[in-house]
């Protein structure tokens, strides 16, 4: 009695497990509705009606893996899993004929929708539509209608739908269609812009196709070549990677332009049979002869300017070479006349009472660095300034020997005295005695013509004036 009533309560856990089991499925719960049915099996694998309800639901889902690992010991349904998994295999191929043997298999419309999608968005739209009714809820299917408004850049709709895919790149769509609204609404931004394309680049690249980012790849890339190419850049290789994506008449137009802005006036002309309209490869055609010539002007302008750069270069450099002579020669000319100035004081004078070996400097000093000779041993004698107290014997000393520097200093930088230091005419205390002594003898000449010689007499001239706060006298006795 305990075991009938254990089976009858088995069977009711069964069916009602069943019965959720096909609510999840005809809401479109199929993640949910799922795990029931693994449940169900894992718990009776051997209840014939789990088993075959685990079996088609796989193969409803296009899970032939599972189906091949699960239900290995059954040959039909391995026959009929290996089979789908065939077809499957060349689904891109023979997608078409595939989706009327099995029009409901959903890896054969994920599959349809996918080719459409580049191909014929109307029949798209319908596809995606019936597949939304069949598979609700199904990530794949919100993915695939994601897909469907990219391409028709309804960035916002496909953002939406990306989010309630739970895609992981939801979050870098929406910024990428951020950052290119941005781009494009503003003036043109070269580096940013192909920042951007080169992002979405790798992005297609690693996304399986058709990718999210598709579109806006195609229209981030128009709008780099056709504004870059105004400005002259080098997009070349953005543009025949347009042309690789999009192979249009407009791909082929951009391409052109791209050449032309590198002066390619040649590989542009091949690109002009590609060109399916007329009007367009017409207008194409004239463009490029207009090209022809502008770039034939532009070269008669560049070789003008070329020369006239060649011809201003060399006046330049000629007008250096004169000038770097007369340096040379003005060099040449100050290094003699200093040597000459040299010789000359070497030759003459005689530094008596060495002023100059006193200060440290050379006969050709300028009063400049006599002065700063002159303020350095100022403070170097200095009887206040000195390291250790002198004694008053070093004091004296100091003393006297600045005394002898200012001496030194105010004969030197004094120009007159100065002069007649250096022509040694200047006497102890600093007066020009030898011109003194000049005169004295022109005045002995002139008494001796007009007094004759001889008498003995003796005369006092006061010669030389009061100079120095002292009376010079010089007496001349005529015998």
């Amino acid at each position: 009695m305990i075991l009938f009533l254990l089976l009858v309560s088995t069977e009711s856990n069964l069916r009602q497990n069943l019965d959720l089991f096909f609510s999840y499925v005809d809401n479109g719960q199929l993640r949910t509705a799922r795990q029931v049915i693994s449940n169900l099996f894992d718990n009776d694998s051997s209840n014939a009606l789990v088993r075959k309800k685990y079996a088609s639901f796989l193969m409803e889902l296009g899970d032939y893996d599972k189906v091949l690992a699960v239900f290995k010991d059954d040959e039909k349904l391995v026959g009929e899993a290996v089979k789908m998994k065939t077809m499957l295999k060349n689904l891109k191929e023979n997608v078409h004929k595939i989706y009327l043997k099995s029009p409901f298999s959903k890896p054969v419309m994920v599959e349809l929708i996918k080719q459409k999608m580049l191909t014929n968005m109307s029949e798209c739209y319908t596809l995606l539509s019936k597949a939304e009714m069949l598979f609700k809820d199904d990530d794949k299917i919100i993915y695939l209608r994601a897909l469907y408004h990219a391409f028709r850049s309804e960035n916002q709709l496909a953002h939406q739908s990306l989010l309630r895919s739970g895609s992981n790149r939801a979050g870098i769509f929406k910024n990428m269609c951020d950052m290119y609204k941005k781009l494009s609404s503003g003036s043109f931004r070269y580096a940013e812009t192909k920042g951007l394309v080169d992002k979405l680049r790798t992005l297609q690249v690693n996304d399986k196709h058709p990718s999210i980012f598709y579109m806006l790849l195609i229209n981030s890339l128009v709008f780099l070549v056709k504004n870059g190419a105004e400005e002259n850049r080098k997009v070349t290789e953005y543009a025949e990677l347009l042309c690789k994506l999009e192979k249009k008449d407009d791909s082929y137009v951009l391409l052109i332009k791209a050449l032309l802005a590198e002066g390619k006036v040649k590989e542009s002309c091949e690109q002009i049979g590609k060109i399916k309209n007329a009007s367009l490869r017409e207008r194409t055609e004239r463009t490029i002869e207009v090209m022809k010539k502008k770039k034939i002007e532009e070269r008669k302008r560049a070789e003008e300017q070329r020369k006239s750069e060649n011809k201003r270069k060399t006046n330049e450099e000629e007008r250096k070479r004169r000038v770097e002579e007369q340096r040379r020669q003005e060099k040449e000319r100050k290094e003699k006349q200093r040597a000459s100035q040299h010789q000359r004081y070497a030759g003459t004078n005689t530094d008596s009472k060495g002023y100059y070996k006193l200060l440290g400097v050379e006969p050709t000093a300028t009063p400049k660095d006599i002065k700063a000779r002159y303020n350095k041993l100022v403070l170097k004698y200095d009887v206040d300034r000195q390291k250790v107290k002198p004694t008053e014997q070093e004091k004296e000393r100091l003393t006297q020997k600045l005394a002898m520097i200012n001496q030194a200093r105010d004969v030197l930088l004094n120009p007159k005295k100065r002069k007649l230091y250096d022509s040694g005419m200047l006497d102890q205390q600093g007066y020009g005695g030898g011109h003194a002594a000049a005169n004295n003898e022109q005045v002995k000449q002139m008494l001796e013509a007009f007094f004759g010689r001889g008498g003995g007499q003796s005369f006092f001239f006061d010669l030389g004036g009061n100079q120095g706060g002292y009376r010079r006298s010089q007496t001349f006795y005529f015998v």
